[in-house]
């Protein structure tokens, strides 16, 4: 999350944009994506809703990013954004995701 000037996280970006899907957004978007006949597009679009990414850093996972016996998905961060540099990586397991 981006910090705004007085050090504190926003929702919302300074041209007064939201960030963020609401959890209403969040489920009709996931309801959406298991409609779509291709199982990658379905894949896709749950890690982007249950891993909180940046569509480059989704785009950006290999299989090497899955430890599929753990539920656990290693996303590298693609931005610098509050501090954090580029190429940080970020560990999701499941109790975490969204």
């Amino acid at each position: 999350m981006q910090h705004n000037t007085l050090g504190t996280l926003s929702l919302f970006t300074p041209a007064g944009h939201r960030k963020y899907l609401t959890t209403e957004e969040r489920r009709r978007f996931l309801e959406a994506a298991s409609d779509h006949p291709r199982p990658d597009v379905r894949t896709f679009c749950m890690v982007l809703a249950h891993a909180g990414c940046r569509v480059s850093e989704a785009l950006a996972l290999t299989g090497l990013s899955f430890d599929i016996g753990e539920g656990f998905v290693a996303v590298r961060c693609l931005n610098v954004n509050a501090g954090v540099k580029r190429g940080h990586y970020s560990g999701v397991k499941p109790g975490q995701w969204c």
